[in-house]
């Protein structure tokens, strides 16, 4: 992309009056964070215009597009690649595509791949690039009432080209991690189209004036998904070194404080400083002058503190796909487990209370994009017609079997439980009896592993009495109670967490007052014993009373993390690091007030937790997923 043009004021005024829309920076835009990124602000740089075609076609370009990936690599830069599927030349009936069967293009997706292994992170910069009789590249692909009129300006069009463009990527094995429309130029109704295959957008925003410093969550309800996160790059265009100083020039100004320090170049424009050597042995080696802009640029951002971080490291969720008109009513609950013998992912449970009948979904899409298509596979009822008494809390665990999840129905006033064994297509419930329990009113179970065999346990806390309590479970009946005091638990406001945060492999228990703000940990079950963890772990939390509290591995590091959901639709994380929790960016808003149920778990079997999220904004009660890219 030669030239950069941003959507002119009438643009933006057309999309206020068409979207209803919630847009919160995901950091204040007048002084982003530097909390995740080890004291430093961000920085990202995106290489640009990428394709099977133009200046890649010699091998001697193709070698210098892996010496800067080499080179960023070496520099611990991770980077963005915009990357044009379909290059097309109309005067020299040039058209190929990046999942064409030629020796060259195998060759070219090859060095994207070698780009990926790098620490690149590719993007699709819409399908050709061009229209009618227009190269790739130079040309514009979508409306422009100023620079190309002539196409249509419907979502249509969009759509289908939008389409094109995933479908290559499937068939080339390449993930298409973001949009970014060509030369940041199309109608509104055409950026629904795209939205609605990728939900992050990697170019200024359109939406809101102020969002061009930040990234953004925009909380939008479409009828193929809920929200989208944009990620613009504000410097714009590294060309020149004229440009260099004016970039540096705008990071320096106080009275520009916050702007995003994410830019973009082409790397052709870097191909004059890689000079090709020919040795003795007659291999050739490519010489990267350290004079180069890149290299400049890379200088002078390090000393002024900045961090080269990645598009995932930014906005931590993508949100993804979403399953439309499910059956569920305010006083339904949503469970994750292992359900499916096999499956990748967690299996979704939905407890439909009014209809006394337990229902199973598998999330089946293999990327948060295209996420306008039917990603869960309904699996049927495997549980109906149960009656339980009041005060039953169901459970979720590897109870009878290690393979999958079973579900317990656990009831601490009479001491029974059930305990639904998992088929493989169904529960099947057994009915037993607890005589440890004894008429405990007040009791909360957590599921927990407290000696590593691979089933679950039961953590009990005891409100009324202010201890914890440990079962084991021996092949789904439990041992009698340990019980152990600890002043913390005599709180009248606490929020509770079960999870493997040191990634031991046996649980421990988070503990949050909310009226002091301060947080234990309960760790190292020894001798039927827990003590107080290390004090490292207790670091103020502020959470609201409303707030949900969830265990769960978002990095996929081996670890269990903190993450905090409230009304307000904002998800924070708290990423474990074996020894203390380290506050991440937030994430959202995504959903609002209007939202049934929430959990965190892995959909998509990458091993690290996913968000899902119901609610009733469009009239009808929708299934919401943000899949997790943090750690990537």
């Amino acid at each position: 992309m030669f030239r950069k043009n941003v959507f002119v004021i009438a643009l933006i005024s057309v999309l206020f009056l068409t979207v209803i829309t919630h847009i919160s920076a995901s950091t204040d835009p007048n002084n982003i964070s530097k909390r995740p990124f080890s004291g430093k602000l961000p920085a990202l740089v995106r290489l640009e215009d990428v394709g099977p075609g133009q200046e890649y076609t010699s091998q001697e370009n193709l070698d210098k597009l892996i010496v800067i990936a080499d080179y960023l690599q070496q520099e611990g830069i991770p980077f963005e690649v915009s990357l044009i599927p379909r290059m097309v030349e109309p005067g020299r009936n040039y058209d190929v595509t990046i999942a064409d069967n030629t020796e060259y293009t195998r060759k070219f997706v090859s060095v994207i791949k070698s780009l990926e292994e790098r620490g690149g992170i590719i993007g699709v910069h819409g399908y050709t690039h061009q229209s009618r009789n227009s190269n790739s590249v130079s040309g514009y692909e979508f409306y422009s009432s100023a620079k190309n009129p002539d196409v249509p300006n419907t979502y249509t069009y969009a759509k289908e080209r939008a389409e094109k463009a995933i479908a290559l990527f499937d068939r080339a094995g390449i993930d298409p991690a973001y949009w970014e429309t060509p030369h940041y130029s199309a109608s509104p109704q055409q950026l629904v189209a795209f939205q609605e295959q990728i939900g992050l957008i990697y170019e200024n925003n359109y939406y809101y004036p102020e969002a061009w410093k930040s990234n953004n969550v925009v909380n939008q309800q479409q009828e193929y998904y809920c929200g989208l996160d944009v990620v613009p790059a504000p410097l714009g265009h590294l060309n020149s070194p004229e440009r260099l100083a004016a970039m540096l020039a705008v990071l320096d100004d106080p009275a520009k404080s916050g702007t995003l320090a994410s830019l973009y170049f082409h790397p052709t424009y870097e191909f004059q400083f890689i000079k090709e050597v020919q040795q003795k042995d007659g291999k050739v080696q490519y010489i990267y002058d350290e004079n180069s802009l890149l290299h400049q640029l890379v200088k002078e951002l390090k000393n002024r503190g900045y961090a080269f971080v990645s598009i995932y490291s930014l906005v931590g969720f993508v949100p993804a796909q979403r399953a439309e008109n499910i059956q569920f009513d305010p006083r339904d609950e949503i469970f994750a487990g292992q359900f499916v013998p096999h499956a990748s992912g967690k299996a979704l449970l939905i407890w439909n209370k009014r209809a006394n009948q337990w229902r199973m979904s598998q999330y089946t899409a293999s990327w948060y994009a295209p996420r306008g298509t039917n990603a869960f596979q309904d699996l049927g009822v495997w549980l109906k017609d149960l009656t339980l008494e009041k005060g039953t809390v169901p459970l979720v665990g590897y109870f009878k079997n290690k393979d999958r999840e079973d579900l317990l129905l656990f009831n601490a006033a009479s001491g029974n439980l059930i305990l639904a064994v998992n088929n493989g297509n169904k529960f099947v419930p057994s009915h037993l009896k607890w005589q440890a329990l004894n008429q405990l009113q007040t009791v909360l179970p957590l599921s927990a592993d407290l000696n590593k065999d691979g089933l679950t346990d039961l953590f009990l806390y005891d409100k009324e009495h202010g201890r914890i309590g440990s079962a084991i479970n021996q092949g789904g009946l439990f041992t009698d109670i340990t019980w152990q005091g600890f002043d913390l638990l005599k709180a009248k406001n606490l929020k509770l967490a079960a999870g493997d945060f040191n990634g031991d492999g046996n649980s421990e228990l988070f503990v949050m007052d909310h009226d002091t703000k301060q947080s234990k940990m309960l760790a190292g079950r020894k001798a039927n014993k827990f003590s107080l963890a290390a004090g490292t772990w207790n670091s103020p939390f502020c959470f609201k009373p409303d707030s949900q509290i969830f265990a769960a591995d978002i990095n996929g590091d081996g670890k269990d993390d903190l993450l905090v959901h409230d009304s307000d639709g904002f998800w924070q994380s708290y990423i474990s690091s074996g020894s203390k929790f380290v506050a991440d960016r937030p994430f959202g808003p995504w959903g609002s007030r209007n939202e049934d149920a929430a959990l965190a778990a892995d959909m998509n079997g990458d091993n690290r937790a996913d968000l899902v999220m119901i609610d009733h904004n469009t009239g009808h009660y929708n299934l919401n997923t943000a899949i997790s890219v943090s750690g990537k």
